[in-house]
């Protein structure tokens, strides 16, 4: 190794314990992860349904620009990883608790994911049980999208917040924290 070479820890996931694994780049590798379970899982949906995992998010959503152009959806959602608590967040950024299921973020149109604790690092740890929350809200609304877009072109869509949409679709209600998904 010479001055100016980058470096960076060999780590492989590991289960710690209580169903916490801990490895690198999990707020992308998670997200992913659930997207390919959520595809895997899905039964017959009411629409033409595309998985994205696309690059350069850290720097201004490029990949996922490139990937709305070439698909042109009417409806999508965005999966990330979630911050966690802690000490070195501050709160209003500070959404979610790990192992309470996937946290849900509506502030930047839909984003959901499971949450990770120490994220950008190589150190990041994520819950099992999170997980399989993201992935089984992912399928939820696979399986439903058909009922949003078919409100919003008749132009009787409604908000998220709106209770009777929430339970003619069966999707769980948005949250600015966790709300496990079972």
């Amino acid at each position: 190794m010479t001055a100016g070479d980058i470096v960076t820890f060999d780590q492989d996931v590991t289960l710690l314990s209580n169903n916490v694994y801990t490895g690198r780049n999990f707020d992308d590798r998670i997200g992913t992860y659930c997207l390919l379970e959520a595809m895997r899982r899905v039964d017959k949906t009411s629409v033409d349904v595309y998985a994205v995992s696309s690059v350069q998010e850290e720097v201004g959503l490029r990949g996922m620009r490139v990937a709305a152009y070439a698909v042109e959806p009417d409806i999508g959602v965005a999966i990330d990883g979630s911050i966690t608590k802690g000490p070195y967040t501050s709160e209003p950024k500070a959404l979610c608790e790990m192992g309470e299921g996937t946290g849900v973020y509506i502030t930047d149109k839909c984003t959901i994911g499971a949450p990770v604790r120490y994220m950008h690092s190589t150190v990041q740890l994520c819950h099992s049980d999170d997980i399989e929350a993201t992935v089984k809200l992912l399928v939820v609304f696979m399986e439903h999208a058909h009922e949003i877009v078919e409100g919003d072109r008749h132009g009787d869509a409604q908000t998220p917040h709106d209770e009777a949409q929430e339970e003619k679709a069966h999707l769980p209600a948005p949250a600015t924290g966790l709300e496990p998904v079972t």
